[in-house]
This record gives structure tokens, sequence and C-alpha cells, in this order.
């Protein structure tokens, strides 16, 4: 997924990269940087990202593990349908 960011998200404040929910196990990167990986789709996962951050071209990649993924929580979710199983969010100044 890649978006642009207005110059004023990038100036003074710590920006975060908020995914309220990712249904199954997945590796989280942003423009080349590891941030971590999810594993609970219960969970809610913050990273903050501000240094990664560019105004235009920002790419964000979610890898999705298989269903049989030790991080799936002993497997117990049906197959990732895609970006519908991620919720996520830019937030500043938390």
């Amino acid at each position: 997924m890649q978006f642009d960011l207005d110059e004023a998200v990038l100036t003074g404040k710590e920006v975060y990269l908020v995914f309220d929910g990712i249904k199954m196990a997945a590796d989280i990167s942003l423009n080349g940087g590891y941030l971590g990986y999810s594993s609970d789709q219960f969970l809610r996962y913050v990273y903050p990202v501000g240094a990664l951050l560019k105004p235009a071209g920002n790419e964000l990649v979610v890898s999705f593990t298989t269903s049989l993924d030790g991080r799936n929580n002993e497997s117990r979710w049906a197959a990732c349908t895609g970006w519908v199983d991620v919720l996520v969010r830019v937030c500043c100044g938390w």
C-alpha cells in the first residue's frame, strides 16, 4: 500500500502507525524498515514511524504468513483475504 502525507504531519510531532486489528500473523515494514510482526487479531499494535516517513511515496507492506505459522496462536484463524483484514491509521502526538 502506498500513501502520501501532508508536510504538517511530519513536523515536530512523533507519528505512530496504529493497527487496530490484523486478522492473522503478519510481518510489517514501512519504507523498507522492519517494524515488527502481529500475532493476535485482538491486540492493538503501535509503531513509532516518524523517522521512516517521507512526504510522498511511502510504502507500507504487511506480509501475511500461512495459517500454519506458529505466530498465529495455534493456527486458529481462517485464511486471510487481504487488506480487508487490516485496520490501520496514522496518529500524531499520541
